[in-house]
Order: structure tokens, then sequence, then C-alpha cells
């Protein structure tokens, strides 16, 4: 297969290039393939290594290791050299870079900040669903809460809502390169057009308000007289009360929808035949109000049209503001800032220090990327290159990934340009039999509809056949088509066809596990799959096989946090962690009623009426808030589950599918510890996290439902979780059930097939061609997972097949039955096949076997359901017993910082400490003295508020840079201005008052912060006598630059004897301290470059006084040594010297480095060289001694 194929290549690049494990980059699309690739790829090096070094008789001839060996002996390469780079490649497999793509554009954006001009830093998580909910809230607040009226009925009569565009933004936000249609501008005379339509409405509302006495009623009560067609007598029925509680008061408009729907034109067509509309003159006036109505709905659409375009490209460009400036990016921003970065200035330096590192990239499933991620990889590596090379493995086929963002077209243009491709022609997975089924199924012309997309036959490469022995009568045919008949001839609903679809497979599958074996032994549960198209499929199948006895298992991609389990764990711990909601007692009550606590009706009546009882639960709630306080939410949840007086794990088990939900309980559980060790939250704050998360996160495979025993169950399978996996039998029984495209969405997505890259679209304001195209493709996708489903099998493949509602549609019946013509465009193609099926009536079974004739490995039987015995099972269970750790750990790697090992903490060893290392540093200490005081401050500073002007100073005063605010928020908000700042499309002045908001610092200081950042921007930075540049001079530069370092037993007394040597101070002294191993890390405020030369700079908003004197040169030497920066700075400046090593291939210190630029922000003025700056180049042989101290070299100090 595919991977086989992969994991090949590996081998071979390894083998017969120079390139080590280190310098490929093997890419995949989910951490689960990721895992399972990775373990397959070391499996595979493992085994060649074996076969290289053992004879040729303990080696399976056709085993993979044997035919790379085979291959290297044909093409004379040294099999000792071959052993060596298999072994070498084995002993670094933990430098093997296996990754998904998020990973990868994560890995890329930090590796390769510098040569990107990208930020360094930031945290993976950005724009869920609540972030754009966010935005859309405020979109709609700002451009919609002031509409006009009839504008937001419009707006309401289209479902128009906040929520509703949160979710349909969501979407469109995955696809950025889609061209918008249908939503143009509504031009300057909007409102002129829609205040005349809707004044022309209300003048025809009031026509019939005159003629309504006497004939109102008398109109009304004929039509509801009239007989409808039954699927729209409820809405006629509603609509007609709309009318006549409108037109029947003094005041009111009747909704323009039911205006339209009672238009006389449009009624007609829903009347049975033989029925007439009555006359008279609100006959008329009903159509002219109708009419006018539509105006009014087709203006504001143009309007509503145009809001979504705005509300997409306004959440793009906050969502991207956002995410940069809290440094927190979402999985779409990863692959939308790279790509940017790519196609940028500076993008062919990025993309070749990429292709540096990474010469040659194999992709695994490359069908199911997309057309960002296809175009970040094309970039990187472009046809022409040398040196370099791009591998993608992919099949078409198999792209069903569509709802994700997965682009098939992506794949179908990439592919065109591919230089070589091989096809896989041979199957390892399943007998010559099935091969053949799968190859007659998929037999016809334009089998995915798309021609872009063809199926080509493939062989077995071996015959298993044998191995599956089938229960006596069964027949052995590989594809078998169950025909589950008609209700009397009739059409099925697909609900009324469900449960006996599901329980005929369920029959057989018990008759199967009661038996049949496979390689002699008996059948297990986990050697059948069922494959669904939907939830309720899976629910109903689960059903049916429980009913016969069989145990099963459901596997989809739900998310655990939409699950009943979700919801009564969240209102317990609401509950709990508001201890004022104990007096309210509701929500504990309420709670206490889920199923977690196994309580029945009179138990619930007893916690309201008997104060007993309530005071026993009471107690038991404080006494587990005050567990999770002590001890954390996992603690709590595992006491609630398994202590005896409250055994929550013995109810959930209780009931039918108890152990799915005490799975689900104890996921839950897990994601809680994590969320709540990694935020450091309180209770409140836990449960805040938990009612935010989204209830469907299919892309986070961390939530989707686990897999609840490891028992040989039949596996209940989503078609799409099913991708990747193989079982020797498998269940298609809802084969029949059609999913086709809804054309009641706001928008259509289709690909333009017309041009050659197949540009995405987005439209508006589709018509009949725009569904079409969107219907295409939609089915395409319903027959490419078709495709995958059957193609799970190995020995077996049972598919259900019937005559139920709009099976016409279904992707087996354009395979089975066609009816389009060989030159019918897809479009064409698919309506005329399904005319074609619906007129088959009573002869889609007959089709079906003459169809299915001459294929002996298809058999179409008739599905029944066989009443099996079901042998009692008995298991004896082995007593286990933990192993007891007899040995000491070893002492892990450590991460410590300039913070740390100033304060002589070195490395941390506790969650909090780790946290506090792992933080940037914004001026945290803000002490004021020079002379060892801390905290020594003026008179008229001492008393300032960290948000407030005081009220004693004059205007004059408060204009003072001197007077703004002090503390860590007051650096913490210059930090961020001046970061910002570097940002020339940011409006200086909106930043800044952003900035004050954020800080909680009072918008009066807006001038003096202004002026401060302004200052500092254009002050010099050099020696009033030397060369000088400023701020705004910098080029390329990196905010935030995040460092690790490794540190090799760090010995800190040898690094203060160091700093000693070369005449800097240092806090090593006294105590003997630990050694520390591990890395260490830090944030650097700005590393920039000018002239060649590269700085460190830091900005400082310490408060040394209240006189330009006391930020003298002098001073801010005392105040560096008083702070212990100099330590600091020279930690940053061996960070950035290893970093220009690896970056600059002509990188000498002398030459490249600029030193350490600390800037002391109140005191910095345009025309005062010096004032406010302390800048100092460290000797090359100092760094170069302190870079040798974190190495562990023993003579470091020089």
């Amino acid at each position: 297969g595919k991977t086989y194929a992969l994991t090949t290549l590996v081998a071979r690049l390894l083998v017969e290039t120079e390139l080590t494990i280190d310098q490929l980059l093997v890419v995949t699309f989910t951490n689960a393939a990721t895992a399972e690739l990775r373990e397959r790829l070391r499996r595979t090096l493992a085994a060649t290594l074996d076969c290289l070094r053992n004879d040729d008789d303990n080696v399976e001839p056709e085993s993979q290791a044997a035919s790379l060996v085979t291959r290297w002996r044909s093409i004379q390469m040294e099999e000792s050299l071959a052993t060596s780079r298999i072994a070498r490649a084995l002993q670094d497999f933990d430098r093997a870079n296996v990754a998904t793509i998020h990973s990868f554009c994560q890995r890329a954006l930090t590796e390769f900040a510098f040569d990107g001009a990208l930020p360094f830093g930031f945290e993976l998580g950005g724009a869920d669903a609540h972030e754009v909910a966010a935005v859309v809230r405020d979109y709609w607040r700002i451009h919609m809460a002031d509409a006009q009226a009839p504008l937001l009925e419009v707006a309401r009569q289209q479902a128009f809502t906040p929520e509703n565009l949160a979710e349909w933004a969501q979407k469109q936000l995955a696809n950025p390169e889609s061209e918008i249609r249908g939503a143009p501008d509504v031009g300057a005379d909007f409102n002129v057009r829609f205040d005349g339509a809707f004044e022309r409405w209300q003048q025809r509302t009031s026509a019939i308000r005159k003629v309504w006495p006497g004939r109102g009623d008398y109109y009304l009560d004929a039509l509801a007289a009239l007989d409808w067609h039954s699927n729209s007598r409820t809405k006629v029925r509603n609509n007609l009360g709309e009318a006549r509680a409108v037109f029947g008061a003094v005041a009111g408009e009747v909704l323009l929808e039911t205006a339209i729907y009672l238009t006389p034109s449009k009624l007609q067509r829903i009347l049975k035949s033989g029925q007439a509309l009555p006359e008279g003159p609100l006959v008329v006036e009903f159509e002219k109000l109708g009419s006018s109505a539509g105006d009014v709905v087709e203006i504001g659409m143009s309007w509503l049209r145009m809001q979504r375009r705005r509300l997409l490209e306004d959440a793009r460009q906050r969502l991207s503001h956002r995410a940069w400036e809290e440094r927190r990016l979402s999985f779409n921003d990863l692959l939308t800032e790279l790509h940017r970065a790519l196609t940028t200035d500076g993008g062919d330096l990025l993309a070749a220090r990429i292709r540096q590192r990474y010469p040659r990239v194999l992709i695994d499933e490359f069908q199911d990327t997309d057309r960002l991620q296809a175009d970040i990889f094309e970039r990187i590596y472009p046809a022409d290159t040398s040196g370099a090379s791009l591998m993608v493995v992919g099949d078409p086929k198999q792209s069903v990934y569509r709802f994700r963002g997965a682009d098939v077209f992506a794949y179908v243009k990439a592919s065109d340009r591919i230089e070589r491709s091989l096809h896989l022609d041979s199957n390892y997975r399943s007998t010559p039999g099935l091969v053949r089924a799968v190859n007659t199924v998929f037999s016809r012309a334009k089998p995915f509809l798309l021609p872009e997309i063809e199926h080509e036959e493939v062989a077995a490469a071996t015959d298993r056949t044998g191995e599956l022995a089938l229960p006596e009568g069964m027949d052995a045919a590989a594809l078998q088509i169950r025909v589950l008949a008609p209700v009397e001839g009739a059409t099925r609903s697909k609900n009324k066809a469900l449960e006996p679809a599901a329980a005929c497979a369920a029959s057989e599958i018990n008759e199967l596990l009661n038996g049949a074996t496979l390689t002699g032994c008996p059948l297990k549960g986990a050697d059948i799959a069922v494959l669904v198209r939907t939830k309720p499929q899976g629910k109903a199948m689960a059903q049916a096989l429980r009913r016969v006895g069989v145990q099963c298992v459901e596997m989809d991609d739900t998310s655990v946090f939409a699950t009943p389990e979700a919801a009564d764990l969240r209102r317990l711990l609401a509950a709990l962690a508001d201890e004022s909601s104990f007096a309210v007692s509701a929500r504990l009550r309420g709670a206490l009623a889920a199923d977690l606590f196994g309580l029945d009706l009179d138990d619930v009546v007893s916690l309201q009426d008997d104060d007993q009882v309530w005071t026993l639960w009471h107690e038991r709630a404080a006494s587990w808030r005050h567990m999770w306080v002590r001890s954390g939410i996992a603690t709590l949840v595992r006491h609630l589950l398994f202590d005896p007086a409250i055994d929550c794990a013995r109810h959930l088990l209780a009931s039918e599918g108890g152990l799915r939900s005490l799975t689900n309980v104890l996921h839950l559980a897990d994601l809680l510890r994590e969320a709540e060790s990694v935020g450091r939250l309180a209770p409140a704050g836990l449960v805040e996290w938990f009612g935010r998360q989204d209830m469907e996160q299919l892309l986070d495979e961390a939530t989707q439902l686990r897999l609840e025993s490891d028992d040989d169950l039949v596996r209940i399978f989503t078609m799409h979780r099913s991708k990747g996996l193989e079982f020797p039998i498998v269940y298609l029984p809802f084969a029949w059930y059609s999913l086709t495209a809804r054309k009641d969405q706001p928008s259509a997505d289709y690909h333009n097939r017309d041009d050659a890259d197949f540009p995405p679209i987005l439209d508006l304001e589709p018509d009949s061609d725009a569904w079409s195209a969107e219907a295409v493709e939609h089915q395409s996708d319903e027959l490419r997972l078709l495709y995958v489903a059957m193609t799970r099998a190995q020995h077996r493949c049972i598919v259900t097949w019937t005559k139920a509602a709009s099976f016409k549609y279904a992707p087996l019946a354009w395979l089975i039955y066609g009816g389009d013509r060989p030159d019918d465009a897809p479009e064409d193609a698919y309506e005329n096949s399904a005319k074609h099926v619906a007129k088959l009536g009573g002869s889609w079974r007959s089709e079906l076997e003459a169809w299915a004739e001459g294929h002996e490995d298809i058999a179409v039987l008739e599905a029944s359901q066989r009443a099996v015995e079901v042998p009692e099972q008995t298991t004896v269970s082995e007593a286990l017993r933990a192993r007891q750790l007899g040995r000491e750990l070893a002492r892990i790697r450590q991460m410590t910082s300039y913070s740390a090992l100033a304060a002589q903490a070195g490395a941390a060893v506790s969650a909090t400490e780790h946290d506090d290392v792992e933080a940037a540093d914004h001026d945290q200490s803000e002490e004021s003295a020079i002379d060892g005081e801390e905290g020594s401050e003026s008179r008229r500073s001492g008393t300032l508020d960290l948000g407030k002007v005081d009220p004693e100073l004059t205007p004059d005063d408060a204009a003072d840079a001197f007077a703004f605010p002090r503390g860590p928020r007051a650096g913490d908000c210059l930090h961020g201005i001046l970061e910002v700042r570097l940002d020339p499309e940011r409006d200086p002045d909106a930043e800044v008052r952003r900035a004050l908001r954020r800080w909680r610092i009072g918008e009066e200081w807006a001038s003096v912060a202004s002026r401060i950042v302004d200052n500092a921007w254009q002050a010099p930075l050099g020696e009033s006598d030397g060369p000088s540049f400023r701020l705004s001079d910098l080029e390329r530069p990196v905010p935030e630059m995040e460092f690790r370092l490794p540190a090799k037993e760090l010995d800190r007394r040898q690094l203060g004897e160091c700093l000693a040597a070369h005449g800097y101070p240092h806090p090593f002294t006294g105590q003997a301290l630990p050694k520390v191993e591990g890395f260490l890390q830090g944030f650097i405020d700005l590393v920039a470059c000018h002239d060649g030369r590269w700085y460190v700079i830091d900005y400082k908003s310490n408060w040394l006084g209240e006189e330009l004197a006391d930020y003298s040169p002098e001073t801010l030497a005392a105040a560096m040594h008083h702070h212990g920066y100099h330590l600091q700075y020279l930690l940053y400046l061996t960070a950035l010297h290893r970093m220009l090593q690896l970056r600059l291939p002509d990188y000498d210190y002398d030459r490249h480095m600029g030193g350490a630029l600390y800037l002391f922000l109140r005191a910095m003025r345009p025309r005062l060289p010096g004032y406010g700056v302390f800048h100092d180049l460290p000797k090359r042989e100092c760094i170069e001694s302190i870079d040798a101290c974190l190495a562990g070299a023993g003579d470091a100090i020089g």
C-alpha cells in the first residue's frame, strides 16, 4: 500500500544517498497517522537491518526488508555501507522528522523565524469556534445593530443571526483561497431603493386593510378549505393564521415571508389538481402584496450577501491581528502565516533555508491536502530546484475529507505538475476475489463522476482466500449484496428502512460469530467492522447487535464534550465551583439528579423535602469542593467514581451503554486534569474552560471518543473514521442511504473546472448551475467514501441494498444502474442517472441481478434474519499484580532561565517554578533606588496609583514621563506599544489607547505614553561623539525572540568565575550550587540588525528619579549593576551568538555582533544622545567563555 511505498522510499534514501534521517521530512495529516507512520518506519528499518546482518535463510523472501536488500545487491551497493547507514538511522531515530502538516508549519515558523522575519515564541491555540463567535458578535454589534427594522426582519427570515453566522464563518475561514462571488457592494443608492420598496410594501398592506372587513375572513376560510398537497398543509395553515391575526387587528404588519408564501400564483402550485383559488379583490391585492414583499426581500438579500462577504474579510483581518497580538495561532493561522512568509519579500530565502534543512520531503496521504498546504510545498520545492526534492504518496479515490477542507483538486493540480509518477497496481490487503469484485463495482466510465478522478484496476498481491471458513450453507462470494425487499412493493422511507437493514446485518453477524473461523481459529468480534454513514445509523446498528446478544463498540469522531456525560459533569462542577450556589441549592440538586449518582425519582424528591438527606449531600458536596481545591480535578472525579459511599462507576455500568459512559467520564477527567495543569486553573477557571469547549471538535483527536473496551467486540465505525484501517469482514448495511447536497444553505462551494488551476469558488448568490456544481462535487465525495469503505475489507464485504426514499442519488445507484450518456457533463450525468433510477420502478432488483450476472465474486441474495442461539461465554480472569519499581529514577533534564539563575534557584523543580521560568520578563521587578533600598520613591511619585493621575500634580507634571505609573503593568504596557510600533500598518494612537485599556491604566496617560514611545523611537542609540542609529532605523526586527540553549552540566560557580575574569559582576558566590542539566530558556524583547550588526535590545521602564540627571550614563551603569542586568544580557548575547553561527554563513563575532542595548524609556530624548541608553559590546573571548560554560567545558574561563 501507500505506507509500504513511503517507508521503502525512506529506507532507500537513507542507504542510496548520503542523507541522514534528520534531513528527511515525512509529513502526514493526523496525529494518529503520524504515530503509526513513525512506528512503521522504525519497524521497517529494524527489519531491514536484521536482514542485512542475517543469512537469507532467516528472512522471508517476499518481505519488504528482503526486497530492499535484493535491490541494493542488484545495484552493487556495498552491504557494509548499507548496514552502517541503516544502523545509524536507527540509532538517531529520535531525530526523525515525522510530523503533521501543522506541526511542520509551527516548526518552520519558529526554526526559521530569522529568515522569514517572523516573531519568535507563540502559543498554539488561536481562533477556535469561540474566537470566531466573538469576532462575529463584534461585527454584528458594529454593522447590524443600527440597521433598519425591515432589514433586520429580512435577516431574521434568512436565519442571518450571530449564532448561524459564526458556524458558517468557521467553515469558510478554513478556505482563505476561495474566490467570493455574488456579493458586490450594494451601491450608494441602496437606502433609496430599499426605502422605496418598503414604502410600496406598506402601501399594499394598507390597501388590503381597506378591503379586509367583510371579505378577509371569508377569503382565508375559503383557502383553508382547499385540498393542499400533504407536505404543504401545515405551512399553509400557519401562514393563514398569521395573516388572520395581523389583518384582523387594527395595527401591525404581516411577516414578509408570510406575504410571499400567500401570493396566489405561488399557492396555485401547491394545490392538488382540480382545485381553484377563490376569486375577488383580495386575490389581486395579495398578489401585489407578495410581489412588493419579494422586492423588499430581494433588495435586502443583496445587503445580506454584502454583509457576509464583509464579515469574512473583517473576521480574517481581526483574527490574524488578534492572533499575533496575543501570540496565539490557530491551526489555520499556522498555514496562512507560513504561506504569507513564503509569498512576500524574503520568501525565496526562507524557502531556500527550509530546503537546506530538509533536502527531501515525503508527504503521505497527499490527497487529503488543501490548496494552501499544497502551495506551501510547491513554493518550497519548485520543480526546477536542484539538490532537493518533494515526493508525495496519495490516492485521489480516497480523498474523503472535503468537509474538513481537503481539496481533491489541489491533488489533481499538483499531480499534473509532478515530473515522474509511479502507480501502485498491487493490493496487499484483500483476497483476489474481493479485489476483482471492487474492480467490477468501479469499472464504469467516470466512476467518481468527476472525469479528473479515474479508477485503475489493481491485482491482489497475495491469495489468502482459504483463511476464512464460513458456516455451512453460507455463500462464499467475496462481495455479497443483500437485498432488503420493499414493504408490499412500496418505497421505504429512510427511517423505516434503517431498523430492518440493521437487524438483518446483526443476524448474519451473529451467525458468523458462532460458526466461522479465520486461519483456523474461531472468528472474533474484532474481526468484523460495520461501517455507517451517520451517527444515528451507528446507534441503530449497535442496538440491533445487542438485541441478538452480540457485544459491540461504537467508534466515530464525536467529541467527548458533546456527550451527555460531559453535560452532567459540567453541571456538577459548576455547582461545586461556586460555594454561594449551595445556598440557592437548585444547581446542586440538578447536578445530583444526573445518571452519575443513580438516584431514582423518590431520591430526587427527598433532596427537596427531607432536610436530613439534603444535609448529607450538601456536606458531601462541600468535601468534594475541598478535595478539588486541595488535590485537583482528577482526584475528585476518581473519588466520585470509585468511592464505595458514592460509587458512581457502578451506577453508570448498570445502565445500557454503561461502559461507554464510564469511559467518557474518565476521558473528561484526563482532559480536565491537563487543562487544570497547563493553565493552572482554579475551580472557577476550570469550569469556565469546560463551558467554552466546542461541542464538535472534529479536528482535535484528543477529544474524540475513546475505545471503551479492548475486548474482541464488533466495531462500528463511521466511514470517515475507518479510513486507514482494515478488517477481515466489513458490513455496509446502509449503502442505500443517500446524503445529497442541501440547497437551503446561504452559499455554495465548488471549483471552476474550466480553469486548469481549479480555483475554489464561494458563491453567495448561487444559481442553478452553482448548485449543480456543488452537488456534483458532493456526490463525487460520497462515491470516494464508498470506495474507502469497500476497500477496508480483507476477505468479505457485505452490502445491503433496497429501494428507499432518494436511493436514486445513492452512490451505489450511480455505479450499478448508470443511465447517463457518454458525452454528458458531470452535472447532466448526475441528474440523468437519478432520473433513470427513478423510472426503474419495480425492476430495480432485476437490473441489479443482471449487472452482477457473470461475476462469480459478486452474489445478490435476499436479506433475512436467522435465529441463532448464543452459547454462554465464560472467561477466566488472570490475577494481575503491579510491578514494583526497585531502582532510583535518573534526574530528568531541567529548564532554567536568567531569573532563576540570578536568584540562585537554578533549574525549576516545581510546576509553579517551571511556569515562571517560561514567562517573558517585562520589568517584573521595578526597584527604584540604586542604593539598595527597594521601592524607595519620591514624595510625588509615591502617591501615584497605577491607573490614576495624582490630583496634586499640575498639568505639566502629568505630561512628564517621570510621573507615568510604575510597576509591572506599566512596563508591560510600554513594551506592548513599542512592539506593535514595529508594524507600520498599525495606527499608533489607537494602539496606545488599546494598550492602556488592556493594562488597566487610565486613558488620561495616553499623551504621556505616546510621548515616551515617540521619544524612544527617535532617540539616538549610540554615543554622542560616535556613529548612531534609532529604533526606527532597525532592519529585520524580531520581537520577543524565544530561545532555548542546551546547558550541559552548567556549573554556576564556574560561570561566575568566567564573568569575574572579564570584569562583570555575578551573583554566584557563597554557598555551593548544584549543576544544571537541561536548557536555558529566555525571551529577548527585541533582536534586530543595523548596518550588518545584530543587537539585543531590552526595554526598561524603571523609575530612577524625576530628573534627567538621574538617567545619566553613570547612573544607568549603577542601576545595571544593582539589578544584575549584566548576567541577563550576557546570556542573551550568547544565545544570539549561537543563533547567528547557525544562520549566517560567514558569521564573525567582531564583524556581526553589535552588543546589548538597554533602553530606560522614561529618559530617552531625540536630542540627548546617551541619556536613558546603556550599551555594551563584550569581547569575543567573554561570550565564547560563557558559551563554553553552557556546553560543560571544564576549561571555559578564558
